[in-house]
């Protein structure tokens, strides 16, 4: 069976990063129940006043399979976060089945991810989702407002188009032009594309100013690309940090 497990406001500015925790969480599953996890991916929410984060207000996400029964690889998780989750945190987790679900559900679910971006959610309202659709969703300590965004997070990854892997990418080049058929060749990158999705074919040439991150994207890792001029030449160069905020 495919899952997605979701967590959100596990850490402090003190403390590894709630991304950390759940690279890590993905690492026991595989040594405990035999669990195969893909890539972390980050997914910004609301970034408002309104809104209790340690930084940035962004959850995290994973996709996993697993023929093990369900509560106990979910209990496990929830252990952990108990565990070593910050002082002053407020945890929430989510699991999610992604083959069980209809595809009302998947919309519901994927409007609930787009609110999550832009509108301030009380937790009741992500308990009672969770509820209608038997998602496993539970607060884990403080004010448990981690729920909120641990189901949302679930929700954008199941949405296949949001959230940011972790991590950089290093293509061992820099400051330096590369064939696009040799930057598919690194394991962790499927795609390039521009942000209007024309996809790259493998004769075209990317400039890389840096080492680069992949957005998800139609379910892959995706490096996204844009026109630029570098002196008397029109050039694509792989998207700034700072442009890749909004994934």
């Amino acid at each position: 069976m495919e899952y997605i497990l979701s967590i959100d406001d596990t850490d402090n500015l003190n403390t590894p990063g709630t991304g950390e925790h759940l690279e890590e969480i993905a690492k026991q599953l595989k040594l405990r129940f035999d669990c195969d996890c893909t890539r972390v991916t980050r997914h910004q929410l609301f970034f408002s006043p309104l809104v209790k984060y340690t930084s940035h207000n962004s959850s995290m996400s994973v996709v996993l399979h697993t023929e093990k029964p369900v509560l106990e690889v979910f209990d496990f998780a929830c252990g952990y976060l108990e565990k070593n989750a910050a002082e002053g945190s407020d945890p929430g987790i989510c699991m999610l089945c992604k083959d069980t679900l209809l595809k009302r559900q998947q919309e519901e679910l994927n409007a609930y991810g787009k609110k999550a971006k832009t509108q301030y959610i009380e937790k009741e309202e992500a308990f009672a989702l969770a509820g209608r659709m038997g998602i496993l969703l539970r607060e884990l300590g403080g004010e448990g407002i981690g729920v909120i965004g641990a189901l949302a997070g679930a929700a954008l990854r199941l949405s296949g188009n949001d959230g940011r892997y972790k991590g950089k990418i290093d293509l061992g080049q820099n400051q330096d032009n590369m064939l696009c058929r040799d930057i598919l060749s690194h394991p962790l990158i499927d795609k390039i594309m521009t942000e209007d999705k024309m996809e790259l074919d493998g004769g075209c040439e990317v400039f890389i100013t840096d080492k680069i991150k992949t957005v998800h994207i139609d379910n892959r890792a995706v490096l996204l690309v844009k026109k630029q001029k570098i002196g008397q030449k029109e050039v694509y160069v792989n998207l700034s940090k700072q442009e890749l905020k909004k994934y």
